[in-house]
């Protein structure tokens, strides 16, 4: 077996956007009322406020601007509700008369309860076919999540394929708590501690149910869910990228991904599923609850996401998350398990539950409100349409080979891929150094500043740098495509090298690139050692001559701090400031002549970062045996309370302003600083609308934009969006 990833055979089918450049919908969720929506519990119980059959909300999603898209979503309803069942197969249209709830009597409430259910499986998806043709007729394009139908029903959706966008197989690749009966955690146990074979079964995992939809005749297939493993759905045929957010907080973050696959992949689009109800986190006495939402909208649409999709909130509202939603008054139910949902079970409490509607269902405040702000958006789409293209990226992040954590986040008790168990045995099996290079990328390109009030901010941040993508280097990289797309490449969290990669490399920074890497960057383990790992596991035995101009001959001593000797400021900071501190190791290195000193270690001055020139580019150099996420922390004299500014990030910000190109934005017409860590930023080289947002909802910022020869003073008002073409 080897370390190198199989890539994906093929490349999806373009999509045709609509007229105002992209598609903006919600969910129609096929959940009947008066059922207990997805789960149960002393806490989680969730009451369904509105009985309507899908074609009702489809109607209403044109009634009320809600957008050109519809997303048709089971999750379960149709197994739940004799109702959803039954729209879901389109008895009527055999001529039969669907019997409505009994709730009193407990009869007619689920599938099992009307034996005309089971005489029809064939017609399994019978009701898509009619729910797409209505969408059709409406102008509105229609995708699913979480649905199965009979192959029969899918050929008949042929005529209509032009209006569906495709299958969202939903949140089903992913590694859940260890109690949890999860399929890819059961594998993960029977693979102790590799991470190439952790990979490999993930990765099979995801062909094997695209092998299956594909067969079963779905043409599209898109995912939604987390970000650690997305490049391995991606690579296993997954065609478009709909990440949560919201659940996954860093917008910046969880777009740079998806952004640098769709680039990478080739994808025809890529897209969001704005979890804001239930993962918007804000109370919904915060005054920047809804602005949140509104935030997410522009913040998604100015970093090239072409399909928007709002989770929930506008039909009826499904959420217990936030303090003080109306659904912590409904009756709560514990029936053993919470994902227990029997209606025969839930009956006797509906006419308790429904006491509440009027705070939960279509006509609440809430409800209103999330209408309203979808309709003020699709107004905005339908007047100033969208930039063509992607925005520019001159810097892009590595999410390294077997690296299944990625950049969602550092977490200290998260494991790696479900090693449990492992993780029990051999503690770097826990979120640890490498993880927390995902962190100062992140604090350095998008800082988050504090622009909800009291609360926290996990979503909102600036691009002082401008933006990035990530790329991932689960396949070996073409060096053609790295060198069209990107002046600098910044290695963050974990890699297993490869022999393809590192010519790829050298091959990408011949023809110009700027490359950021460490020694660790360049080890081939695949064990998760990162800490006692020998120069026998380094890529080539360690001779990065070519590359990073050294030889790597093995760990070296430990230093406390930090600094850059000499007055030319390499790094832009005084050759005063320390960084530390480190309590990390030097590596044992021969030099190539002519290869600089940038950074050392504050006592014999040995080489701690180096930069080597090869062809027409630049290699920094980190001559640390550790990962470069082991000096997150700064506690330097003069360390901020931010703590943005320790070697790494200085590193990071002397390569962004290197490579920064002709349109970038800065506080003084020099450098960015506080101003534009409040301003997101982005720029489409196709027609050339340049978008600024201004994450903060309570002040306005000034920021000076350079665009070419000319720069331009801006203010921008709190939570002001403005798009231009210079």
């Amino acid at each position: 077996m080897t370390d190198r990833t199989e890539p994906r055979m093929s490349t999806p089918a373009p999509i045709t956007l609509p007229a105002c450049g992209t598609f903006l919908g919600t969910p129609v969720y096929l959940h009947r009322g008066d059922t207990i929506f997805q789960t149960s519990g002393p806490y989680y119980t969730s009451w369904v406020s509105e009985d309507h059959d899908a074609a009702w909300y489809i109607d209403r999603t044109v009634r009320e601007n809600q957008g050109n898209l519809v997303a048709i979503w089971d999750g379960g309803a149709t197994q739940q509700s004799l109702l959803a069942m039954a729209d879901y197969l389109a008895l009527d249209e055999l001529g039969l008369e669907v019997p409505r709830p009994d709730w009193a009597n407990g009869r007619f409430l689920t599938p099992q309860d009307w034996d005309e259910i089971a005489k029809h499986p064939e017609r399994l998806g019978a009701g898509l076919v009619r729910m797409l043709r209505q969408a059709r007729e409406l102008g509105l394009a229609m995708m699913t999540i979480y649905t199965d139908a009979d192959p029969s029903q899918l050929a008949r959706m042929q005529p209509d394929l032009d209006n569906f966008l495709g299958c969202n197989v939903g949140e089903v690749f992913t590694f859940r708590l260890n109690e949890t009966e999860d399929p890819e955690l059961a594998l993960a146990r029977k693979t102790a501690g590799d991470l190439r074979q952790l990979a490999a079964n993930f990765l099979a995992s995801v062909r094997s149910c695209v092998q299956r939809r594909k067969a079963a005749g779905w043409s599209r297939l898109m995912v939604t869910g987390g970000i650690a493993t997305l490049d391995y759905e991606i690579i296993g045929g997954i065609e478009i990228p709909a990440v949560e957010d919201f659940a996954v907080p860093h917008f910046n973050i969880a777009s740079a991904l998806s952004r640098g696959l769709h680039r990478q992949f080739n994808l025809p689009i890529w897209g969001t599923d704005l979890a804001h109800e239930h993962y918007g986190m804000l109370p919904y006495s915060c005054p920047h609850r809804m602005p949140l939402l509104t935030a997410s909208l522009y913040m998604k649409y100015m970093a090239g996401c072409k399909l928007l999709l709002v989770e929930s909130g506008n039909w009826w509202q499904q959420s217990d998350h936030i303090e003080d939603t109306p659904m912590h008054q409904v009756p709560k139910l514990s029936l053993g398990n919470i994902h227990v949902n029997d209606p025969h079970l839930s009956a006797p409490h509906v006419e308790a539950a429904r006491r509440h509607y009027p705070n939960l269902n279509y006509d609440s405040p809430v409800c209103r409100e999330y209408r309203r702000r979808i309709s003020d958006f699709y107004d905005f789409l339908k007047t100033r349409g969208t930039p063509a293209g992607q925005p520019a990226a001159r810097v892009a992040a590595i999410k390294g080979n077997l690296d299944l954590a990625g950049p969602g986040g550092f977490h200290p008790n998260a494991v790696i891929a479900g090693q449990y168990d492992q993780a029990d045995k051999d503690a770097r099996w826990f979120h640890a150094a490498p993880e927390r290079g995902w962190e100062i990328f992140a604090d350095t390109f998008y800082p988050r500043p504090p622009v909800l009030g009291p609360f926290k901010n996990p979503f909102l941040s600036g691009t002082p740098y401008g933006i990035t993508d990530i790329v991932s280097f689960a396949v070996d990289p073409d060096p053609s495509f790295l060198a069209q797309h990107y002046a600098a490449l910044l290695f963050t969290g974990w890699n297993t090298c490869t022999e393809g990669q590192y010519d790829a490399l050298v091959a990408y920074v011949r023809a110009g690139g700027t490359l950021f890497v460490s020694i660790p960057h360049l080890s081939t383990n695949t064990r998760r050692n990162f800490t006692s790992y020998g120069a026998d596991e380094l890529i080539r035995g360690g001779d990065f001559s070519e590359l990073c101009g050294v030889k790597v001959t093995g760990r070296g001593k430990q230093f406390y701090w930090a600094v850059t000797p000499g007055k030319e400021r390499p790094l832009g900071v005084s050759p005063h400031r320390k960084f530390g501190i480190c309590m990390t190791h030097l590596g044992c290195i021969e030099m190539q002549p002519g290869v600089e000193v940038v950074a050392v270690e504050d006592e014999q001055f040995m080489p701690l970062l180096l930069r080597h020139r090869l062809g027409r580019g630049t290699v920094y150099f980190l001559n640390m045996w550790e990962y470069p996420g082991a000096l997150a922390d700064d506690s330097a004299p003069s360390a901020t309370r931010d703590n943005r500014f320790g070697l790494i990030h200085a590193v990071y910000r002397r390569i962004a302003r290197e490579t920064r190109g002709e349109t970038f934005i800065t506080d003084d017409g020099i450098e960015p600083g506080a101003a534009c860590d409040h301003v997101a930023f982005t720029h489409f080289p196709a027609q050339g609308e340049i978008c600024l947002y201004n994450i903060d909802f309570d002040r306005p910022h000034t920021i000076r934009l350079h665009h070419r020869e000319t720069t331009t003073t801006i203010t921008l008002a709190p939570a002001e969006f403005q798009m231009f073409t210079p």
